[in-house]
């Protein structure tokens, strides 16, 4: 992404670092994340990693960590993954102390360059909760254009949230960015 800023995939050996970090960010990560109160200790985010690594090999996901002056900064994914079909699902989160400084646009912007060229999914989509204004301003920032709004869609912490639905199509992409291809 730049010079202090990169993206990676996941490890096992990340498996402690990942761990703080979202222990660190918990009430940061927590009004818009149900996983949060379930990884409570290393071995849950190495179960995790250890997952995401399996569903990598049957190409279902694409899980990546966002690496910032050799430290995990966040996460970034593409999850649902349906090559036959051709779209999936960008999931993300950012610690605390980097909201507001553009790196999850430029990871996501790299991320989906990455998507659209390399894996060749034609459609992505990010639903985020009507309440997260900051995944909503990103997703609409990226060029992502609102399908609508899935009522109740999502159960967290024992009461269900409206989720808007954005998609970004490859074509509209490569509009966007001017290259053509």
């Amino acid at each position: 992404m730049d010079d202090e800023t990169e993206l990676r995939l996941v490890h096992e050996e990340d498996a402690e670092e990942l761990f703080a970090l979202v222990d660190a960010n918990r009430q940061h990560l927590r009004p818009f994340l149900d996983w949060v109160d379930e990884n409570t200790e290393p071995s849950h985010t190495l179960a995790f990693i250890q997952k995401v690594q399996e569903d990598f090999t049957r190409e279902e996901n694409i899980t990546t960590e966002i690496w910032h002056r050799d430290r995990i900064a966040g996460c970034l994914t593409v999850e649902h993954m349906d090559r036959r079909h051709g779209h999936g699902e960008l999931g993300y989160w950012l610690a605390e102390v980097q909201q507001g400084t553009g790196m999850m646009y430029r990871a996501c912007s790299v991320f989906i360059d990455h998507l659209f060229s390399k894996v060749a999914l034609n459609r992505l989509m990010i639903r985020a909760s009507i309440d997260n204004l900051r995944s909503r301003s990103l997703a609409k920032r990226l060029g992502f254009t609102q399908e609508g709004v899935q009522r109740e869609a999502y159960l967290l912490y024992g009461k269900y949230h409206d989720l808007a639905v954005y998609s970004l199509l490859s074509s509209e992409w490569r509009v966007a960015r001017n290259d053509g291809r």
